[in-house]
């Protein structure tokens, strides 16, 4: 089959233009694999929406039915930093459900991505960080728990440290949570990961990929996973509104080339999600979303 893309209708909601999440960029990267399907053949699959059961693999009840409900507190939701409405309940759990089935098509595939998903701050009773449902996490439980996977990799190159992941793995071996981020940024309360590879301020494509080179192969090697679940953010880019990293477009687009190669080399499928971008310029975002897609045309095409 290829290229898969897994997208909703419902990933695109109104939403608040100041927000420094701008949601409209999942729909802008569906229409620009859309327009470019001569250069990025990407099969399109919709998912169903993950269902209140499937989220309490990792997430605690109440918290599910307060969200879905609407009952959630004000400073429940400002902690979030989102403003419910019947619209965010559809698109979050539409995410959810798509990085799930993204993790199915890539197990019967080996590649597939989400043009959304990676909701990595959302923990087991809360969300936080502009996430509500930790789509990874339920991920990896369903792969583990349904899809006969013992082993899997949560790989989050986004540039803040994937807290709520890596706390709610963090008593199950079968899964190993490897977040390389910055130092610096949010969370201000960092969590342990597997494996955090924390970097400065202002670090370059040089210095980055150097880095990725040397630990990312490393530890795919020694855990020998059966999926890896990649994060594949673009707020790392330099003129990110909420990252301090001085990564080139070209930078992005050669990260994704060695993470994906790494796994198709190793035959190891790879389920993809966008993670952090946060770019004014909502089109040129969908471009810097798009490059995972690009990389995955020289291996799985």
């Amino acid at each position: 089959m290829g290229i898969v893309a897994v997208h909703h209708p419902d990933y695109r909601i109104h939403w608040d233009p100041e927000h420094p999440l701008k949601m409209t960029k999942y729909g802008a990267l569906a229409d620009y694999l859309a327009q470019h399907s001569a250069v990025i053949p990407a099969n399109r699959v919709c998912p169903k929406p993950a269902t209140p059961s499937l989220l309490a693999k990792v997430h605690a009840h109440q918290y599910i039915e307060h969200f879905l409900n609407g009952t959630l507190t004000a400073s429940e939701l400002r902690r979030m930093g989102v403003i419910w409405s019947p619209a965010l309940v559809k698109r979050v759990l539409s995410a959810a459900g798509g990085t799930c089935e993204t993790v199915r098509q890539a197990l019967h595939t080996g590649f597939a991505a989400n043009t959304a998903g990676g909701a990595h701050h959302a923990h087991f009773d809360h969300g936080a960080g502009f996430c509500v449902f930790n789509d990874v996490a339920v991920g990896a439980r369903l792969a583990l728990d349904e899809l006969d996977v013992s082993r899997v990799l949560i790989l989050d190159c986004d540039v803040h440290q994937g807290d709520g992941t890596a706390r709610l793995f963090a008593e199950d071996d079968r899964v190993f949570t490897c977040s390389m981020h910055s130092e610096r940024l949010y969370p201000g309360r960092k969590a342990n990961s597997d494996k955090d590879i924390e970097l400065p301020p202002k670090i370059g494509d040089e210095a980055y990929l150097a880095i990725l080179a040397e630990q990312v192969p490393m530890i795919v090697d020694a855990l020998a996973p059966e999926l890896i679940i990649y994060i594949a953010g673009v707020d790392v880019y330099e003129n990110d509104n909420l990252g301090n990293f001085s990564i080139s477009e070209q930078g992005i687009l050669e990260r994704e080339r060695r993470i994906l190669e790494l796994a198709k080399v190793r035959s190891i499928p790879i389920a993809v999600v966008m993670g952090g971008g946060y770019l004014d310029d909502v089109n040129h975002l969908a471009y810097l979303h798009s490059l995972v897609f690009q990389a995955a045309v020289e291996h799985y095409a």
